[in-house]
């Protein structure tokens, strides 16, 4: 039945007789309960057909919470997705989700009814539900994992591109997800289409990272191995823009430029790219320009906010092991340590909780 429902949403329009129209309270109601159905195929076919609905502009006229109610129970049918790591059943959920946050004509209700729906409980006896940038942060390494298979790409793509359409109304993304972004849309089993929506999403929320101790520890992320087994950084043009923000933050409060910020810089500089002599030497120049901000006093007139939120320089000594990937989780089928730095690095992060780790390494 919702399969049929499915193929008739998109044809029986409102401006047909009253006997050839989809009667919408029904149909709503229908699509929302199956949402929470025990079975997984029954609950994917209704993913599918909450995406027709969203497509066919349903949300756009729907009055009451019949749009908070379709929120929240995709998030709750994408966080039974991640549980059981199924991408055929979350693809139709994250194509649903995507197209929800990049709505324009209601004028961001649907992606509100999204955002506010976050780890919400459907049902009294429920457990909390993951953030929106963790369920969609999950699919990215599928995307890229030796012998993904077309759902799991698709997956991957639809969650970057969602992800991209978050950054608008949440950015800057929490370090462990902007960092999957990054790893994931650099791998070399990165479909095309991925790898320009992982680029897209991180760069946005780059432009909007206010902690230079964050971004330098980004910068210094390895991707990969290269030809002769040596930690591969990010595409140059990716660092440059990198790069660029953390001079920005430094001009602005040069006490910010910490040993540890200096020391992630420098242990990435040596294994810079060099597809680009022009983008190689524009990003040496911003590298010794932020050296030449050590030792500087933090500005006393830095907010009180940034200086709650400035962060400790315990050491850097392994970079990759201070905040596994969730890539890497899904490998080792265990529990990432906690991070041990302080301040904003702990708080990004605590943003993505055991919760979802434990769920990607099931």
């Amino acid at each position: 039945a919702m399969r049929f429902l499915r193929r008739l949403i998109p044809v029986a329009k409102q401006d047909k007789p009253a006997s050839e129209k989809i009667p919408r309270e029904q149909a709503w109601s229908f699509v929302i309960r199956e949402l929470r159905d025990s079975d997984e195929l029954s609950r994917t076919c209704a993913a599918a057909a909450a995406l027709e609905i969203v497509e066919d502009g349903w949300i756009l006229s729907e009055e009451g919470n019949q749009v908070e109610e379709l929120a929240v129970n995709l998030l709750y049918a994408l966080n039974r997705a991640v549980d059981c790591g199924n991408a055929g059943a979350g693809l139709p959920l994250l194509l649903a989700i995507g197209r929800m946050l990049t709505e324009a004509e209601d004028e961001g209700k649907a992606a509100k009814s999204l955002l506010s729906s976050q780890g919400q409980r459907g049902q009294p006896n429920e457990k909390r539900g993951q953030s929106l940038v963790q369920l969609l942060a999950f699919w990215l390494p599928k995307g890229v994992a030796t012998g993904a298979m077309a759902a799991d790409k698709g997956a991957a793509i639809a969650a970057a591109v969602a992800m991209q359409s978050l950054s608008e109304f949440e950015a800057p993304l929490p370090f462990r997800e902007m960092r999957e972004l990054m790893v994931c849309g650099q791998s070399t089993r990165a479909e095309p289409a991925l790898r320009e929506a992982c680029r897209d999403a991180l760069l946005l929320s780059v432009n909007c990272e206010n902690q230079p101790q964050q971004l330098a520890y980004l910068f210094a992320t390895s991707v990969g191995k290269g030809p002769g087994g040596e930690d591969r950084l990010a595409d140059i043009k990716i660092l440059r823009s990198i790069a660029d923000r953390i001079l920005q933050l430094l001009r602005a409060a040069q006490g910010q430029a910490t040993d540890s910020l200096l020391a992630a810089l420098d242990k990435a500089e040596h294994l810079l790219p060099r597809e680009s002599q022009d983008d190689h030497a524009a990003v040496v120049s911003l590298l010794a320009e932020a050296r030449s901000f050590r030792g500087v006093a933090l500005n006393a007139a830095l907010p009180e906010d940034d200086e709650e939120e400035a962060i400790s320089e315990d050491g850097l000594a392994d970079l990759n092991a201070t905040l596994p990937l969730l890539s890497s989780t899904l490998e080792a089928g265990s529990r990432p340590p906690e991070s041990p730095l302080a301040g904003a690095q702990a708080l990004h992060a605590k943003s993505s909780p055991a919760g979802l780790i434990a769920a990607a390494s099931r």
